[in-house]
């Protein structure tokens, strides 16, 4: 059963400031506390994207393909597709189909018998970087999300190999978001970290450290604090 995200105070602030990385040309960090919706809140930017944006691509980067499928972010996003495919006139037809790619498109012949692709040309694209980070090489994309960052290893690497292909003279045209957690058994948090709290070096914005005490005037990424979004569903 599909069921629909409550709206918490918190995805108001986040979703503000993922706009407000858009309006600057930046990107964006996103340090969280675990069980706060975030693969749900990537799983529907990308459905908007694939719905509401021809010919666009949405990327999902993760280090293992479990994060994307499992449990991910892709199972989740093709849910969404599958009940508004099902429930609503935005279906669309799909020319890929696959565990870690959907594309709105309807391959027919034209009057000269030539196989051609119609439709909206969108495309929702889940890929592996494990132990290779260059495969973000030259994707150019309307979105990227970097799935479980706190565990990626790759994620530095990947991140500024991926910078070319979003942004023109050091202006992001589209965004990149990384959102993780650190403390994890397996994690490799010093990427994320060093992001968190040097924004500026990977092109993210840059928003006042409100959270660590006698830092002074410093800038830091997006904080989700373990205190919001709590419910009694979660005791």
């Amino acid at each position: 059963m599909v069921t629909f995200p409550d709206f918490w105070d918190y995805d108001y602030y986040y979703f503000n400031a993922v706009n407000e990385a858009h309006k600057q040309g930046k990107h964006l960090c996103v340090l969280k506390s675990r069980r706060k919706g975030y693969s749900y809140k990537g799983a529907a930017m990308l459905c908007r994207n694939y719905y509401l944006i021809p010919n666009s691509k949405s990327y999902v980067y993760a280090s293992n393909k479990q994060y994307l499928t499992d449990d991910g972010i892709l199972t989740k996003a093709w849910d969404y597709l599958d009940f508004i495919d099902e429930h609503t006139a935005w279906g669309k037809k799909r020319a890929v189909n696959t565990q870690l790619r959907k594309r709105a498109a309807v391959s027919m012949k034209d009057e000269y018998g030539n196989q051609i692709e119609v439709g909206y040309k969108s495309e929702i694209i889940g890929v592996t970087l494990k132990d290779n980070p260059d495969v973000v090489r030259g994707k150019k994309a309307n979105l990227i999300l970097f799935e479980e960052a706190g565990s990626f290893k790759e994620l530095g690497a990947a991140w500024q190999i991926a910078r070319p292909s979003v942004e023109n003279d050091g202006r992001a045209f589209a965004t990149m978001i990384a959102f993780g957690t650190g403390g994890d058994e397996d994690s490799n948090f010093f990427t994320l970290k060093d992001m968190f709290y040097k924004p500026k070096g990977y092109n993210c914005l840059e928003l006042d450290n409100i959270w660590d005490e006698n830092v002074g005037d410093t800038k830091c990424g997006f904080f989700i604090p373990q205190y919001t979004n709590m419910d009694i569903r979660d005791e």
